[in-house]
């Protein structure tokens, strides 16, 4: 399957922003090559708890409860190598320093005798009107106790958590997340867990937040995506992705790295291969869900 093909939370998303974006990155490939230290450091932290997941699945049948020893071996041997190509680039608080803080904090806060991991990086596929839907989770976390199955998505974040708590309950990423767990477990799908590390000025820590959604916001969800997802595995056409002209969507927090192409004015015609291959700020290179 062409990866142009393979839909996935990012590319609905990406749509939702404006068309022709989608056009460029994901019908294209047209990809920005500047450093996005946020983008690089979120990859860091979530390939840290990974490799805790994975080595509690290897050692101690998925109990949530890691070492001291193995938090600070995932710490030194995979977070520091991802961390320092890009320490230069670093924000104020995210810092090496305050991850071991916050990844300590998280498993102080939520280690359990009664939880375990029973997937670490998931990756599944649904059917909507027959047409597949990629859906990517952190892990899947089920109670000992009661058999309930929870997603949990690692989250950075430089605001703080009352702030960032209200981004989550509408998620187009965190439902799609939620219907493959039900799709997975039916009626032991219990939440999904919105695990934030903050690193702010007022400290750095772990928080957890417990979201579950209903059936009636899973079936807005599936109503907003089929559209889409039938328009973009039937058009391929520049023309059938209009941009969003506007400073507001264009410019607003940071210029969208396809500003200038869009302004320069793209057809039918263009040759956009062949400029890209001019410009160090692009590469081509197509986003798969299937191997992310």
């Amino acid at each position: 399957m062409k990866p142009n093909n393979v839909i996935d939370t990012t590319k609905i998303t990406t749509y939702m922003e404006c068309p022709r974006k989608y056009y460029l990155r994901h019908i294209k490939g047209i990809t920005p090559t500047y450093l996005k230290f946020d983008l690089e450091f979120g990859l860091a932290v979530h390939s840290t708890f990974e490799y805790i997941h994975k080595k509690l699945l290897e050692t101690n049948e998925g109990i949530l409860m890691p070492s001291e020893e193995l938090i600070n071996e995932a710490y030194t041997d995979v977070f520091i190598p991802a961390y320092e190509p890009i320490e230069e680039y670093a924000r104020k608080y995210k810092t090496k320093e305050n991850f071991l803080t916050c990844l300590q904090d998280y498993w102080k806060k939520y280690s359990s005798e009664h939880m375990c991991v029973r997937y670490a990086e998931i990756c599944g596929t649904i059917l909507i009107d027959e047409k597949p839907f990629v859906f990517r989770s952190d892990s899947v976390y089920q109670n000992l106790k009661t058999g309930a199955y929870y997603i949990n998505e690692i989250k950075t974040s430089s605001m703080d958590s009352e702030r960032w708590s209200a981004q989550w309950q509408l998620s187009p990423q965190l439902i799609a997340n939620y219907f493959g767990l039900q799709c997975l477990y039916g009626i032991e799908a219990d939440a999904v867990y919105v695990s934030g590390l903050f690193f702010t000025s007022s400290g750095c820590y772990a928080a957890r937040l417990p979201i579950r959604y209903s059936d009636l916001l899973i079936d807005e969800w599936i109503h907003m995506v089929q559209p889409i997802l039938k328009y973009v595995l039937q058009h391929d056409d520049v023309r059938d992705y209009p941009m969003h002209m506007g400073y507001g969507r264009c410019v607003t927090f940071s210029t969208c790295p396809y500003f200038h192409l869009c302004a320069g004015g793209i057809t039918k015609r263009s040759d956009l291969t062949e400029l890209i291959e001019c410009d160090e700020d692009f590469k081509i290179e197509f986003w798969n869900p299937l191997e992310a």
